[in-house]
């Protein structure tokens, strides 16, 4: 029996991507925990504005998927007691024991260093940008 020479380039193709696809979640589930502090927003469709004063806005992930935080963007992100990383755009939170969840969109620019976040359900883009604490 011949094997196809192109079965095996596709199913090697195919290892190859699944490996990369594994290995970049993992180097954004490092990037990502920390205890973030929130430094501007966008409400309405526009530019960031500053957070106001006092404000106590925050997101902490932890290495074990446990996460806090607190956002005045939704209340079911708040209510959550962990984080998945489903892959290098998306989080899913959720309350242990529960079949709540709650997803965000992120990215990190500046060389690592701000952490922007994006929440589903919004019906204007909703987004933060925090910085580690």
């Amino acid at each position: 029996m011949k094997i196809n020479p192109t079965i095996i380039y596709f199913s090697i193709i195919l290892l190859l991507s699944c490996t990369k696809s594994t290995e970049q979640t993992e180097q954004f589930e490092q990037k990502i925990v920390a205890n973030w502090k929130a430094i501007q927003y966008v409400y309405e469709p526009g530019l960031f504005n500053n957070m106001p004063t006092g404000h106590k806005y925050f997101m902490n992930f932890s290495e074990n998927g446990n996460f806090s935080g607190n956002t005045f963007f939704s209340n079911s992100v708040n209510d959550c007691d962990k984080y998945k990383i489903d892959d290098s755009a998306h989080i899913t939170f959720y309350k242990q024991f529960t079949t709540d969840s709650a997803k965000i969109y992120y990215v990190f620019e500046n060389f690592n260093k701000e952490l922007i976040v994006s929440f589903y359900g919004c019906r204007e883009p909703c987004r933060l940008k925090l910085i580690r604490n």
